[in-house]
């Protein structure tokens, strides 16, 4: 994956992981269920905002996958934040 290699080569930005995390709270399912993956591939960062994002999404996102799909993307991330 794109994405993998670029963060294993040093060549994904914070402002490239900031994009991601702003993408979280998109209306839209899919996109969340999409960046919660992608975050698990290359790390999200460990800040406040990320940790309120990925709680909410546990607690109360409409999208099940986001919620409890499969290897629980937003615990797996709450977990190494």
């Amino acid at each position: 994956m794109v994405l993998k290699k670029r963060a294993a080569d040093g060549q994904l930005s914070q402002l490239d992981k900031e994009l991601m995390v702003a993408r979280l709270t998109d209306p839209e399912a899919r996109v969340r269920e999409l960046v919660l993956y992608y975050l698990t591939l290359v790390g999200a960062p460990a800040t406040p905002d990320v940790q309120s994002k990925l709680l909410r999404i546990i607690r109360i996102d409409s999208s099940s996958y986001a919620r409890t799909g499969r290897d629980q993307p937003a615990q797996q991330l709450w977990c190494r934040s």
